[in-house]
């Protein structure tokens, strides 16, 4: 805590899927930074209306802070807490929805692509049956059978309603002190640099995740930095 054109296919059945935007109030800049991509990537209006801005959770609102810091048990600070605090809060809406798959976005994702409404073509192009997360984003690397190993970032991807209920649970069976995107990637077996991070309290518990063939976000540090690390990720300190 988001341009090309785009020809689209005959809308699918998951045409209708949920997608999120986690964006500040004061974060204007960055509501309008996307809606002017949607503008862009789906001139014919198709997707957009699928689309909610989700209020995110300002280090400012202390009491806020106070509440869901208690409440998630969560040691993180500043913008770092919030953009957990928000992740969880759209996970549980998530779970308590009819929904097979969401789309959570933060805003400070670039859409590339809108051809990932189509999902049973995005697991079919991976030879892959279902999933837990499956990322959008361009920072995640993948090994030949798109399994991610390598990365970071949580700016954009697809959440199974059985992935949201795995991934709410790691990041609420303990303590929470390390960035969500760690800690969600402690439990993908082939991200070996977040391992430290596991949950004891879930040894067993691997989540089924894979990176799209192709990725259909990217990461666009659009001025200022509200979750504050203004010289990148504390693991790795470079994008590709």
């Amino acid at each position: 805590m988001l341009i090309f054109s785009v020809k689209f296919k005959k809308p699918t059945i998951l045409s209708n899927m949920k997608c999120y935007i986690i964006n500040l109030e004061e974060a204007s800049d960055r509501k309008q930074f996307f809606l002017n991509q949607l503008r862009i990537v789906d001139k014919d209006g198709i997707h957009t209306k699928h689309f909610d801005f989700f209020p995110a959770i300002s280090k400012n609102n202390t009491d806020q802070m106070k509440k869901y810091c208690k409440e998630f048990n969560i040691t993180l600070q500043g913008g770092e807490a919030c953009c957990a605090i928000s992740h969880l809060l759209v996970l549980r809406k998530i779970i308590e929805m009819e929904e097979e798959y969401t789309v959570i976005f933060e805003d400070d994702a670039k859409i590339l692509s809108l051809q990932f409404f189509d999902v049973e073509n995005l697991m079919k192009e991976i030879n892959i049956k279902d999933f837990d997360i499956l990322y959008l984003n361009n920072r995640i690397k993948h090994n030949d059978k798109y399994e991610p190993i390598n990365g970071w970032g949580t700016e954009g991807y697809i959440v199974s309603k059985e992935g949201a209920k795995q991934i709410y649970n790691i990041l609420t069976c303990d303590v929470l002190s390390s960035p969500i995107d760690n800690q969600i990637q402690s439990h993908i077996k082939g991200m070996k640099i977040a391992r430290s991070c596991h949950r004891k309290k879930l040894p067993n518990l691997w989540l089924k995740a894979y990176r799209t063939k192709t990725a259909f976000v990217k990461h666009f540090p659009n001025g200022h930095s509200y979750i504050g690390r203004p010289k990148g990720h504390w693991l790795l300190n470079n994008e590709t």
